[in-house]
Protein backbone atom coordinates (compact mmCIF):
# COMPACT_ATOMS: atom_id res chain seq x y z
CA UNK A 1 0.00 0.00 0.00
CA UNK A 2 2.25 2.93 -1.12
CA UNK A 3 5.40 2.01 1.15
CA UNK A 4 3.47 3.17 4.31
CA UNK A 5 2.27 6.41 2.88
CA UNK A 6 -1.47 5.82 3.34
CA UNK A 7 -3.10 9.51 3.18
CA UNK A 8 -1.65 9.54 -0.74
CA UNK A 9 -2.78 5.88 -1.50
CA UNK A 10 -5.83 6.54 0.34
CA UNK A 11 -6.79 9.46 -1.97
CA UNK A 12 -4.79 8.21 -5.26
CA UNK A 13 -7.60 5.10 -4.80
CA UNK A 14 -10.72 7.44 -3.81
CA UNK A 15 -9.69 10.09 -7.18
CA UNK A 16 -9.41 6.52 -9.08
CA UNK A 17 -12.88 5.06 -7.88
CA UNK A 18 -14.66 8.46 -7.92
CA UNK A 19 -13.52 9.23 -11.88
CA UNK A 20 -14.55 6.26 -13.28
CA UNK A 21 -11.18 5.82 -14.74
CA UNK A 22 -11.64 1.48 -13.32
CA UNK A 23 -13.55 0.17 -16.23
CA UNK A 24 -13.42 -3.71 -14.63
CA UNK A 25 -15.54 -4.86 -12.21
CA UNK A 26 -12.71 -6.48 -10.65
CA UNK A 27 -10.19 -3.23 -11.10
CA UNK A 28 -12.58 -1.44 -9.02
CA UNK A 29 -13.36 -4.15 -6.57
CA UNK A 30 -9.89 -4.24 -5.81
CA UNK A 31 -9.76 -0.83 -5.42
CA UNK A 32 -12.54 -0.85 -2.52
CA UNK A 33 -11.23 -3.68 -0.94
CA UNK A 34 -7.73 -1.93 -0.49
CA UNK A 35 -9.26 1.76 0.11
CA UNK A 36 -11.27 -0.42 2.84
CA UNK A 37 -7.95 -1.35 4.38
CA UNK A 38 -6.03 1.62 4.35
CA UNK A 39 -9.42 3.37 5.77
CA UNK A 40 -8.95 0.50 9.11
CA UNK A 41 -5.37 1.25 9.43
CA UNK A 42 -4.96 4.93 8.95
CA UNK A 43 -7.78 5.70 11.05
CA UNK A 44 -9.32 3.32 12.29
CA UNK A 45 -12.41 4.17 10.22
CA UNK A 46 -14.72 0.90 10.49
CA UNK A 47 -17.94 2.83 9.68
CA UNK A 48 -16.13 3.85 5.91
CA UNK A 49 -14.04 0.77 5.74
CA UNK A 50 -17.69 -1.45 5.84
CA UNK A 51 -19.82 0.95 3.48
CA UNK A 52 -16.74 0.62 0.91
CA UNK A 53 -16.03 -2.88 1.07
CA UNK A 54 -20.18 -3.55 1.19
CA UNK A 55 -19.83 -1.76 -2.31
CA UNK A 56 -18.26 -4.21 -3.92
CA UNK A 57 -21.29 -6.45 -4.03
CA UNK A 58 -22.17 -9.89 -2.39
CA UNK A 59 -21.30 -12.15 -5.48
CA UNK A 60 -17.20 -12.24 -4.71
CA UNK A 61 -16.83 -15.59 -5.87
CA UNK A 62 -16.87 -13.97 -9.41
CA UNK A 63 -14.06 -12.17 -9.55
CA UNK A 64 -10.06 -13.32 -9.87
CA UNK A 65 -8.94 -15.07 -6.99
CA UNK A 66 -6.34 -12.19 -6.12
CA UNK A 67 -9.32 -9.87 -5.82
CA UNK A 68 -11.35 -12.27 -3.81
CA UNK A 69 -7.78 -12.73 -1.73
CA UNK A 70 -8.14 -8.79 -1.09
CA UNK A 71 -11.98 -8.74 -0.23
CA UNK A 72 -11.75 -12.13 2.40
CA UNK A 73 -8.49 -10.38 3.95
CA UNK A 74 -10.13 -7.03 4.37
CA UNK A 75 -13.58 -8.40 5.74
CA UNK A 76 -11.59 -10.60 8.25
CA UNK A 77 -9.61 -7.91 9.72
CA UNK A 78 -12.99 -5.46 9.52
CA UNK A 79 -15.11 -7.85 11.49
CA UNK A 80 -11.86 -8.59 13.87
CA UNK A 81 -11.97 -4.86 14.90
CA UNK A 82 -12.85 -4.13 18.01
CA UNK A 83 -15.25 -1.79 17.61
CA UNK A 84 -18.63 -2.61 19.44
CA UNK A 85 -20.15 -1.87 16.01
CA UNK A 86 -18.65 -4.09 13.73
CA UNK A 87 -17.04 -6.91 15.82
CA UNK A 88 -18.18 -10.09 14.86
CA UNK A 89 -15.38 -13.00 15.47
CA UNK A 90 -17.78 -15.19 13.67
CA UNK A 91 -17.40 -13.29 10.19
CA UNK A 92 -13.43 -12.81 10.99
CA UNK A 93 -13.42 -16.87 11.18
CA UNK A 94 -15.52 -16.41 7.92
CA UNK A 95 -13.80 -14.57 6.11
CA UNK A 96 -10.24 -15.96 6.93
CA UNK A 97 -11.52 -19.38 6.35
CA UNK A 98 -12.39 -18.31 2.24
CA UNK A 99 -9.08 -16.24 2.34
CA UNK A 100 -6.54 -19.62 3.18
CA UNK A 101 -7.06 -21.36 0.10
CA UNK A 102 -6.67 -17.84 -1.84
CA UNK A 103 -3.41 -17.32 -0.14
CA UNK A 104 -1.47 -18.78 -3.40
CA UNK A 105 -2.48 -15.93 -5.13
CA UNK A 106 -0.98 -13.25 -2.46
CA UNK A 107 2.34 -11.94 -1.54
CA UNK A 108 4.02 -12.26 1.68
CA UNK A 109 2.22 -10.20 4.06
CA UNK A 110 -1.10 -12.23 3.06
CA UNK A 111 -0.53 -14.42 5.41
CA UNK A 112 0.39 -12.52 8.03
CA UNK A 113 -2.62 -10.06 7.60
CA UNK A 114 -4.80 -13.37 8.05
CA UNK A 115 -3.15 -14.26 11.21
CA UNK A 116 -3.35 -10.87 12.53
CA UNK A 117 -7.41 -10.77 11.81
CA UNK A 118 -7.31 -14.01 13.96
CA UNK A 119 -5.20 -12.42 16.50
CA UNK A 120 -7.05 -9.25 17.07
CA UNK A 121 -10.31 -10.89 17.44
CA UNK A 122 -8.88 -13.32 20.01
CA UNK A 123 -7.53 -10.49 21.72
CA UNK A 124 -10.89 -8.87 21.99
CA UNK A 125 -12.41 -11.95 23.10
CA UNK A 126 -9.34 -12.17 25.84
CA UNK A 127 -8.67 -16.08 24.85
CA UNK A 128 -5.29 -16.41 23.86
CA UNK A 129 -5.53 -20.16 22.99
CA UNK A 130 -7.24 -18.75 19.96
CA UNK A 131 -4.90 -16.36 19.25
CA UNK A 132 -2.21 -19.06 19.12
CA UNK A 133 -4.23 -21.74 16.76
CA UNK A 134 -2.65 -20.72 13.58
CA UNK A 135 -4.15 -21.61 10.61
CA UNK A 136 -7.19 -23.85 8.56
CA UNK A 137 -3.69 -25.77 7.61
CA UNK A 138 -2.10 -26.10 10.79
CA UNK A 139 0.69 -23.68 10.33
CA UNK A 140 1.24 -21.96 13.78
CA UNK A 141 2.06 -18.08 13.87
CA UNK A 142 5.14 -16.82 14.12
CA UNK A 143 7.24 -18.46 17.59
CA UNK A 144 8.14 -14.45 18.20
CA UNK A 145 4.83 -13.45 18.57
CA UNK A 146 3.61 -16.82 20.63
CA UNK A 147 6.76 -16.15 22.95
CA UNK A 148 5.48 -12.77 23.71
CA UNK A 149 1.73 -13.84 24.31
CA UNK A 150 3.37 -16.85 26.70
CA UNK A 151 5.12 -13.91 28.30
CA UNK A 152 1.92 -11.69 28.59
CA UNK A 153 -0.43 -14.47 29.47
CA UNK A 154 1.93 -16.00 31.94
CA UNK A 155 0.85 -13.54 34.77
CA UNK A 156 -2.65 -15.21 34.42
CA UNK A 157 -1.83 -18.93 34.04
CA UNK A 158 -2.59 -18.91 30.58
CA UNK A 159 -1.05 -19.63 27.32
CA UNK A 160 -0.68 -18.93 23.87
CA UNK A 161 0.70 -21.46 22.89
CA UNK A 162 -1.08 -23.71 20.08
CA UNK A 163 -1.88 -27.32 21.32
CA UNK A 164 -3.69 -30.31 20.18
CA UNK A 165 -7.05 -28.97 22.54
CA UNK A 166 -6.73 -25.57 20.92
CA UNK A 167 -7.55 -26.69 17.37
CA UNK A 168 -11.05 -27.30 15.70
Amino acid sequence: MDDGRLEQAETELLGLLASGALRSEAARALASATLARIQLLARHDTKSAFATLFGVGADVSRLPRSVQLEYHLTAAFLHAHSDAQLFLPGKTNHHVALAEPLIGEGQGDHRFFLWYAQLTAAMSLYDLNLAGRGDARGAAPPAQILSLLDDAAGANGATASPTASTRC
